[in-house]
C-alpha cells in the first residue's frame, strides 16, 4: 500500500473519527472555563499535548464567535520536570513516582536520564562515582534515597541539582499560576497534578483532561479534582462507552503530540528568568501540522457547522466513538493502516522510541504470541499475526477484558485453539 493511500486513510480517520471527539472536548472545556469566569483562575495547557488542545480550543472559539472566559497560558511541564521541581521539598511522595519510571534499569541509567550533566560520562565512570554499597544497584526508591542523602560527591551534586531545579521551577510557575488553576492535557491519572497540588498547597488545582482513569488501581487523592471530558472512569470498565480507548489510547494522544522535545527541567535565560529546558518555545515545529490524523481533525474543525446544538454535538461524538471502538477491537487491514500512529517516545530523559505494533516475521509461534503481548495495540498485532483467525481471537481478547471472571477459561480456550491451528498449519 502506497504512503499516499495510507496518509489519505489516516486523514479521513482524523476527520471522521477523531474530529467529533475533539469538538465535543472543546465544547465541554468552554463550559468548564465559563464556570470560573468570575474567579481568580487560569487555564494552563500542559506541553506537549496541551499545546494542540489550546490550538483546537482557539479554533473552536473563533468558529463559534466566542472569547476565552479566563486567562490562557502554555505550561511547559512533564512528569520528569515536575519530579525535579518538587522532589527537594517533598522527597517522600515524589521519589517513588520518579523511580517507578526506571523499573528494571540500573541506578546509573537512572542517574544519566535525570542528570543531563552526566550523560557524557561512560558507564564505568558513573559506577566508579557511586558509593561502594551502591555499585551495581538497581534503580529503586531505596538505592535512589541512599545516593541522594549520601555524603559523597555524586550525592552532593544530585542534591544541588534538585534544589536548583526546585527554585527554578517555582520561579517559572509564579507568573503563570492563579489562585485556581485548570490543567488542560491528555490525562490520564493526574500524576503531575498531584505533585503540583502538594508543592503549591496555597493554590487549587483541577485537571481537565481528554481521558481519566486509574490505570494501576491505586488510591489517587487527585481523582476527585480531575475530569475526563472525553472518557471519565474512576476504574477500568472496558464495557463502558469509550472503554476501547483504554486498549489503544495512543490514537487520541499521538495527534496532539508535537515533534518537539519534552521539557526536562528549567534554566535561567539571559534576563535571569526561568525558562523550560530544552527551550522549545521558538521551535518552528510548534506551528507544523504534518501529522495526517491532526490534519484530519483540523479539517473537521474547519468544516463543521457552528450552530449545532450541544445534544447533536454529543450524538456525533457517540457515533464516532462507537465506530472507533469497533475498529480498535476488531480491526481490518485497512483500519490498521488508517489508525496506526508513529512510534511512541519515552519520557523521563530517555531516548527510547516504542513502536505501536511490531513487524511480523517468520519466527515461530511462540514469537507471534510474544509480539502480541508486547504490542501497544494488541488487537492490531493480532490481525497482523493471524489475519484469518483475528476476529475470533479479538473476540476472546475482548471477552477477557469485559468479564475478568471468564479470563482464565477464555485464555485456555485461546491457547488450545491456537495450538490446534498451528499444528494443522505445520502439517
Amino acid at each position: 500500500m502506497s504512503e499516499k493511500i495510507k496518509s489519505d486513510a489516516a486523514r479521513r480517520a482524523g476527520q471522521e473519527l477523531l474530529g467529533p471527539l475533539y469538538w465535543s472536548f472543546c465544547a465541554k472545556l468552554d463550559v468548564y472555563q465559563a464556570a470560573y469566569a468570575s474567579r481568580d483562575a487560569s487555564a494552563l495547557y500542559v506541553a506537549r499535548g496541551g499545546l494542540r488542545l489550546r490550538e483546537m480550543y482557539g479554533v473552536y472559539l473563533k468558529k463559534t464567535g466566542r472569547q476565552p472566559m479566563i486567562p490562557q497560558h502554555d505550561l511547559y511541564l512533564s512528569r520528569l520536570a515536575a519530579c525535579k521541581g518538587c522532589l527537594a521539598r517533598n522527597f517522600e511522595p515524589v521519589a517513588p513516582i520518579l523511580c517507578r519510571e526506571f523499573y528494571g534499569a540500573s541506578l546509573t541509567e537512572m542517574i544519566r536520564a535525570v542528570m543531563p550533566a552526566l550523560r557524557e560520562h561512560s558507564e564505568p565512570a558513573l559506577v566508579e562515582a557511586l558509593p561502594r554499597e551502591l555499585k551495581g544497584a538497581k534503580a529503586d526508591v531505596a538505592s535512589f534515597a541512599a545516593l541522594y542523602h549520601a555524603d559523597a560527591p555524586l550525592g552532593r551534586e544530585m542534591r544541588a541539582m534538585f534544589e536548583e531545579q526546585g527554585a527554578l521551577f517555582e520561579d517559572y510557575m509564579a507568573p503563570l499560576m492563579a489562585q485556581e488553576n485548570l490543567l488542560v492535557d491528555t490525562g490520564w491519572s493526574g500524576t503531575a497534578q498531584l505533585m503540583l497540588a502538594r508543592h503549591f498547597k496555597d493554590r487549587k488545582w483541577t485537571g481537565l483532561y481528554v481521558g481519566k482513569w486509574n490505570t494501576r488501581g491505586e488510591h489517587l487523592p487527585q481523582f476527585p479534582y480531575m475530569s475526563g471530558l472525553l472518557v471519565d472512569q474512576t476504574t477500568l470498565r472496558y464495557g463502558a462507552q469509550g472503554g476501547a480507548l483504554f486498549e489503544y489510547h495512543h490514537i487520541v494522544e499521538s495527534p496532539l503530540e508535537l515533534a518537539i522535545q519534552s521539557t526536562e527541567g528549567y534554566q535561567r535565560d539571559e534576563a535571569g528568568g526561568a525558562v523550560p529546558w530544552p527551550n522549545v518555545t521558538e521551535d518552528p515545529r510548534l506551528g507544523q501540522g504534518d501529522d495526517a490524523h491532526w490534519q484530519g481533525v483540523m479539517t473537521y474543525f474547519d468544516t463543521v457547522e457552528t450552530d449545532i446544538p450541544i445534544d447533536e454535538v454529543e450524538r456525533r461524538k457517540e457515533r464516532a466513538l462507537r465506530r472507533l471502538s469497533r475498529k480498535i477491537r476488531f480491526p481490518s487491514r485497512m483500519d490498521i493502516e488508517s489508525l496506526l500512529v508513529p512510534p511512541r517516545s519515552a519520557d523521563f530523559g530517555k531516548t527510547l522510541r516504542v513502536p505501536v505494533m511490531l513487524e511480523k516475521d517468520a519466527a515461530p509461534f511462540s514469537q507471534q504470541i510474544w509480539r502480541i503481548r508486547h504490542a501497544l495495540w494488541r488487537q492490531g498485532q493480532i490481525k497482523r499475526e493471524f489475519p484469518v483467525l483475528a476476529p475470533f481471537i479479538c473476540a476472546c481478547y475482548t471477552a477477557i477484558r469485559l468479564s475478568p471472571r471468564l479470563a482464565r477459561a477464555v485464555e485456555q480456550l485461546i491457547l488450545r485453539y491456537l495450538a490446534y491451528a498451528y499444528q494443522r498449519r505445520s502439517r
